[in-house]
């Protein structure tokens, strides 16, 4: 039969660090830390997984640098393209827009100049009439007081007429 210790060791991780590749390099923990083997091992892997990130932004930077640049530059060719056209779509509709909006504000200004014609040409007619009316009114107005006054003279003559009349047969009854 299968002996089950031997099946243990086939199955038992690494945990030494001379098993793990790049660990010699990664081997600086402080010992001031008195750290368990457990934590000691976590630290290891820590600074083992920090070195691989240095060493592979190293690579990166050293082989896909130029891929970098070309990748740079041709967004900032789309990005020019982009913000050329837009600027010239941007500049078509503010011209058409600016030859509608100037044709709406001349055609506004002629119907606000209309209408403040034709309200002129209201108040002018509107004040023609007041005056015409306020002319015959004050017309007739003077007409009747000139009539009552010349009635009222009419009736004070015609007292004092018959008064010196009395008097001049008074005097020649006298006589």
């Amino acid at each position: 039969m299968n002996n089950p210790r031997k099946n243990e060791k086939e199955c038992t991780p690494r945990n030494s660090s001379q098993e793990i590749p790049y660990m010699k390099i990664c081997n600086q923990v402080n010992d001031d830390e008195k750290l368990g083997p457990v934590e000691y091992e976590q630290q290891l892997l820590s600074n083992l997984h920090e070195k691989i990130i240095e060493i592979g932004e190293i690579s990166m930077d050293r082989y896909y640098r130029i891929e970098k640049k070309k990748i740079n530059l041709i967004n900032k060719l789309i990005r020019e393209t982009l913000k050329e056209r837009t600027d010239s779509q941007i500049q078509k509709v503010k011209a058409k827009y600016k030859k509608k909006l100037l044709k709406f504000i001349n055609e506004q200004e002629k119907k606000f100049k209309e209408s403040i014609l034709a309200a002129e040409r209201d108040m002018k007619d509107s004040y023609e009439k007041k005056l015409k009316q306020h002319t015959i009114d004050t017309e007739k107005i003077t007409l009747l007081n000139i009539e009552k006054s010349l009635e009222e003279q009419e009736v004070y003559l015609k007292q004092k007429f018959q008064k010196i009349k009395e008097q001049y047969l008074a005097n020649f009854q006298k006589r």
